[in-house]
C-alpha cells in the first residue's frame, strides 16, 4: 500500500513513448461515412407506422414518440443527463436493407482494424431525436459485443454533433445526411465515450446495433514491418526494453483500451494496443522473455471527513484527479488481478506481481475511471471507503535463469513483407527457421545469416505462441567469440 502511483512507474523507459508514436495504429476507434442505397429500407413500427417516410415526416415523428419510452442512463430514467426517446428492437421491422448494411459492415471491419474479419449487427432499438434532445457523455461496456453502430436516417435536423473521446482524444462527427437519398452511419468501439449535443431544430430518426465478431482472426496476419513507420524505431525500442529489463525482470506496459475481462486475449486488442502488442512479442524470443497479458486492479482507499456519508458522497472523479478536503489519508494497491497467456487462458502455477518501476507509460493510470465504489468501515476518524479501477496491460516477464547482456550490439530490423509469430514444435522447441520468415532479425554481432527464401512459397500464417525464447542456432554459438570483425552480408 502507497500514498503515491509513481514509484510503480518505469522512468528509465523514457524514451520509448517516442518510438511508440512512430507506430501505425491497427484500425481507428470509430468510423463515420455515408452511403447511397440502391433502394431506401422500409423502416415499420409494428402498428404504429406501416412504413416511415423519406425524409420521415412531423406525423411520423409525433405518432413513434407516443408509442416509444425516455431512453435510461444505466438503470433509470434522468433527462437531467439523457433525453432521447427509445423503441425496442421487436417493434421495428426492417426490410430492402440487408445489402446496404452488409456495404456498411465490410467498411467498419476494415476502419476499425478487423480487416477480412465478419462482424455481425444486431438491431438493438430505434432512437428519436427531437427538438431539445441530447445525451451527455456515456459509453456502452457489453461482455458479448465490441463496439456500436448508428445508422441516421434520412431526416432534417439541426444540431445533435457526436463527440467521441477515446485515450485523450476527443472527435467531433456529424449525423446530418448529405442528401435525403444517402444514410449518415458511425460505428465506435465500446470503450468510447460518447455525447450527443443537442438537436436543435427538427428531429432525428436512428437505428442502433451492437456489433459484435463471428469469425477468426490472429494478429500473424498483420506485419510489423508495415506497422512502423521507421526501421530505427525499432532498434531503439529493443534496445530501450533491453536495458530496462537489466535491472528488472518484468516490464508492464498499460494498453489504452478496454476490454471483457471474461474474453481478454491477443487476438481481442484493439488499434494502437495491437500494434504495441505486436512489436512486444517479436522481440520477446531476443529478449528472452515470456509475454501475457494483465488485467491491473487498482484499489483506492480514504477516509470521508463525513462520519455519516453514503457510498454516494464517495467522490466520482476518476483516479488520480485531486480530490476535495473532505478526503483525508488516501493509499492506492496496485496488483494483478489476472494474467493470461495469448490465448487469454491462465495458466497453472504461474504467479505475477506489480513491483515499483514495473509499469509504462509513466501516467498510464491517470484518469482511469472507477468501476466501483463502497463504505467499507465507520470510524471516529471519518467513513472509510474503497473506490476500484482496472486497466489492461501486455507482461514482458524475463525467463527465469536468462540473463541480459547490455554489452552486445545486438539489433532488430523488421522487413515489411514479414510478420511476428513465432512457432513451436510439437516437442515445444521454437522454430527459428519460421520466425526468420516472420520478422527478419539481422545480427550485427555475427557473420550467420537467415536462408534466403527469394525462391519460397509464401507459407500461411501461424498461431503466435510466447511460450519459449527465441533459441541462437548452434553453430553460430560456437563461431561468434572466434569473429573479430564483421563481415559483409552475403549477396542474395
Amino acid at each position: 500500500m502507497t500514498d503515491s502511483l509513481e514509484a510503480f512507474y518505469n522512468t528509465k523507459l523514457q524514451g520509448l513513448d517516442t518510438e511508440v508514436a512512430k507506430i501505425s495504429s491497427i484500425g481507428s476507434h470509430f468510423f463515420v461515412d455515408s452511403i447511397i442505397p440502391t433502394t431506401m429500407p422500409n423502416v415499420e413500427i409494428k402498428k404504429v407506422v406501416n412504413s416511415v417516410s423519406t425524409p420521415a415526416t412531423e406525423d411520423d415523428i409525433k405518432k413513434i414518440i407516443e408509442s416509444a419510452t425516455l431512453a435510461p442512463t444505466g438503470d433509470a430514467v434522468d433527462e437531467k443527463l439523457r433525453k432521447v426517446w427509445q423503441v425496442d428492437s421487436k417493434h421495428v421491422k426492417l426490410t430492402n436493407f440487408n445489402d446496404t448494411l452488409a456495404n456498411m459492415l465490410v467498411k467498419i471491419s476494415e476502419a476499425l482494424g478487423m480487416s477480412g474479419e465478419k462482424i455481425k449487427a444486431n438491431l438493438s432499438k430505434m432512437l428519436v431525436y427531437d427538438k431539445g434532445c441530447f445525451s451527455l457523455p456515456r459509453s456502452d461496456k457489453e461482455d458479448k459485443t465490441f463496439g456500436t453502430l448508428v445508422i441516421s436516417l434520412p431526416a432534417i435536423h439541426s444540431g445533435g454533433d457526436v463527440v467521441i473521446r477515446h485515450s485523450g482524444r476527443e472527435d467531433t462527427v456529424t449525423l446530418q445526411n448529405s442528401s435525403l437519398g444517402s444514410l449518415r452511419y458511425c460505428a465506435f468501439y465500446s470503450d468510447c465515450e460518447y455525447e450527443v449535443k443537442e438537436i436543435t431544430d427538427g428531429h432525428r430518426l436512428c437505428l442502433v446495433y451492437n456489433l459484435s465478431k463471428t469469425g477468426k482472426r490472429s494478429l500473424v496476419e498483420q506485419d510489423v514491418g508495415g506497422i512502423v513507420k521507421s526501421q530505427d524505431s525499432i532498434k531503439n525500442a529493443e534496445f530501450l526494453l533491453q536495458t530496462a529489463l537489466s535491472t528488472s525482470d518484468q516490464i508492464v506496459y498499460v494498453l489504452e483500451n478496454s476490454y471483457s475481462p471474461n474474453t481478454f486475449q491477443f487476438k481481442k486488442l484493439k488499434g494502437k494496443d495491437q500494434s504495441i502488442a505486436m512489436l512486444l512479442q517479436s522481440f520477446a524470443g531476443r529478449l528472452q522473455c515470456n509475454v501475457y497479458l494483465g488485467i491491473i486492479g487498482i484499489e483506492e482507499s480514504g477516509t470521508l471527513t463525513n462520519d455519516k456519508a453514503k457510498a454516494s458522497d464517495i467522490p466520482k472523479t476518476n483516479l488520480g484527479v485531486k480530490l476535495n478536503g473532505d478526503i483525508v489519508d488516501t493509499y492506492f494497491t496496485v496488483n494483478f488481478s489476472k494474467v493470461v497467456n495469448m490465448q487469454g487462458k491462465e495458466e497453472p502455477g504461474l504467479q505475477l506481481r506489480i513491483q515499483p518501476g514495473n509499469l509504462y507509460p509513466v501516467n498510464s493510470l491517470y484518469d482511469t475511471s472507477c468501476d466501483k465504489k463502497s463504505i467499507t468501515e465507520v470510524t471516529e476518524k471519518g467513513t472509510n471507503y474503497e473506490k476500484v479501477y482496472r486497466r489492461y496491460s501486455v507482461i514482458l516477464k524475463k525467463i527465469a535463469g536468462a540473463t541480459s547482456d547490455n554489452n552486445n550490439n545486438t539489433t532488430a530490423t523488421a522487413t515489411t513483407t514479414t510478420t511476428t509469430a513465432t512457432s513451436t514444435s510439437s516437442n515445444g522447441d521454437t522454430d527459428e527457421t519460421h520466425q526468420t520468415k516472420k520478422v527478419k532479425l539481422d545480427n550485427q554481432t555475427t557473420t550467420t545469416t537467415t536462408a534466403s527464401t527469394e525462391n519460397q512459397q509464401p507459407q500461411q500464417p501461424q498461431p503466435i505462441i510466447a511460450d519459449q525464447p527465441t533459441k541462437q542456432p548452434q553453430q553460430e554459438q560456437e563461431q561468434q567469440p572466434q569473429q573479430q570483425q564483421p563481415e559483409q552480408p552475403q549477396q542474395p
